[in-house]
């Protein structure tokens, strides 16, 4: 009866050794290995190991400077000393004296000529008279007393008239001479035209 109970142990021991092997859990496989690859066939896998840190620098090396930012402005120019300013001004230049203003010189005084006529009814001497263009003209008209009517004489022209001049009187005109014209004589009572004239030649 022993014996029958220590065998029946052994066949249980056996049997619970078994289940605990089968439903044992897995360790997972590695990321990237297949499913149906057993763990106990992968090879141990290993981690990199990170590098071990520099030695620090002795004390009496210095760094490097850092490397220049491309973003860095280019340094701005260093102001220019201003010139020292000094109290000393310039001469002024002396004003332009103004020019005097030219006075014209005065024109000659035109020339004076004199001339005289005596006339009647019927003619005249000298009847014809030359003059210089320009000139001032006194010309003088003598009319006779005798072969002249009562009423005298009047001499006429575009340029001047001497009005009524009586038998034996006179009377004297004055006129530029510009271009040349004639004087004609009348009858002042009945604006009667006698026959003859006294030209005035102008050069």
């Amino acid at each position: 009866m022993k014996k029958y109970l220590l065998y029946l142990v052994v066949v249980i021991a056996l049997a619970a050794g078994g289940v605990f092997a089968i439903f044992k859990p897995k360790p997972a496989p590695p990321a990237g290995a297949p499913a149906d690859v057993q763990t106990e066939n992968m090879a141990p896998t290993t981690t990199a190991s990170e590098p071990e840190p520099l030695p620090p620098a002795p004390s009496g090396s210095t760094s490097a400077p850092p490397a220049a930012s491309s973003n860095s402005s280019p340094p701005s120019p260093s102001p220019t000393a201003n010139p020292p300013s000094t109290n000393a001004t310039a001469p002024s230049p002396a004003p332009t004296p103004e020019p005097e203003p030219q006075t014209a010189a005065p024109s000659p005084a035109p020339e004076t000529q004199n001339f005289s006529v005596t006339a009647d009814d019927s003619s005249a001497s000298p009847s014809e008279i030359t003059a210089t263009k320009g000139s001032v003209i006194n010309l003088t008209f003598n009319v006779k007393s005798t072969g002249v009517y009562y009423a005298g004489l009047d001499f006429r022209s575009s340029v001047v008239n001497t009005g009524t001049i009586l038998a034996g009187d006179s009377k004297t005109v004055s006129f530029t001479a510009s271009e040349s014209f004639e004087f004609i004589p009348y009858w002042p009572g009945s604006g009667v035209r006698k026959g003859y004239t006294i030209k005035i030649n102008v050069q």
